[in-house]
């Protein structure tokens, strides 16, 4: 069967000696992977189509009983032109694709996460302030449109309203996925218990800060993330608060293979 697809590049391997298996992010089929032949040769038909991050409209060949599709066309949609020539907006975008290949998988589409992947490069590539917010405010949307947002208004257990501790602090419930307040936080303690490793997860503190930003970056549309207002500190306890959470609800048992390069280039 012969697919048609709208399609984002999320990683390629070498293969063999002039190949490519690529794979990709459909809007209708979900992350394929297909077989590029000659794709590095000198001749390639492909150009810079298959590059990590092109939005390219991919033509394939399908068959249920191989897991490695044959590609034979791709055509680039849109360029992202400063993103390929600025490594800060580059590394931002190679987090952005690893986020979505860590979450999704072959044979099942997701149409809001793929344009939430379009409007992230879009973003990335027209805008060269607030890169952190850019990428928080994406893996956010992302939590959202695959429904293990966190729930930010009020106490995650009872609802009331969140008092910040010393006027500063807050509780942040990581497996319950929001603000607590103190008593409940009590409560839970009290009637339960707490081995150290249920801590780890359910003592964990922000400044009232990083809660605010929190809401306007979960509030506001993507292409808009870049505008919010966040120092140094709280990029940082936003970034440690985001990764904590992932790796609870997305059961990732390592960090992103990005986090790294995007520490040091993306500011």
């Amino acid at each position: 069967m012969i697919v048609k697809d709208e399609a984002v590049v999320l990683r390629g391997l070498k293969y063999g000696d002039t190949s490519k298996i690529v794979t990709l992010y459909t809007r209708d089929h979900g992350r394929v992977t297909v077989l590029a032949k000659g794709a590095r040769a000198r001749n390639a038909k492909y150009g810079s189509a298959l590059e990590p991050g092109s939005r390219i409209l991919a033509v394939y060949y399908s068959k249920e009983t191989r897991e490695i599709q044959t590609l034979s066309q791709a055509d680039v949609i849109e360029p992202f032109r400063v993103v390929a020539s600025s490594l800060p907006s580059l590394a931002a975008a190679l987090q952005m694709l690893e986020v979505v290949y860590d979450i999704s998988f072959s044979g099942h589409p997701h149409r809001e996460v793929h344009d939430l992947l379009v409007d992230g490069l879009r973003t990335l590539d027209k805008v060269s302030e607030g890169l952190p917010q850019v990428l928080i405010g994406f893996r956010l949307h992302v939590a959202s449109s695959l429904g293990f947002a966190p729930s930010l208004y009020g106490c995650i257990r009872c609802g009331s309203p969140i008092e910040p501790e010393d006027g500063t602090m807050v509780r942040f419930h990581i497996p319950r996925g929001g603000p607590m307040c103190k008593r409940c936080f009590g409560e839970i303690r009290e009637q339960r218990g707490q081995t150290a490793a249920e801590g780890f997860w359910t003592d964990h503190v922000i400044h009232v800060r990083t809660l605010t930003a929190l809401k306007e970056l979960m509030t506001v549309p993507l292409v808009e993330s870049h505008t919010v207002a966040c120092d140094h500190d709280t990029r940082n306890e936003l970034e440690s608060t985001l990764r904590l959470y992932e790796r609870f609800h997305v059961e990732r048992s390592r960090p992103l293979r990005t986090a790294a390069l995007v520490r040091d280039v993306v500011v």
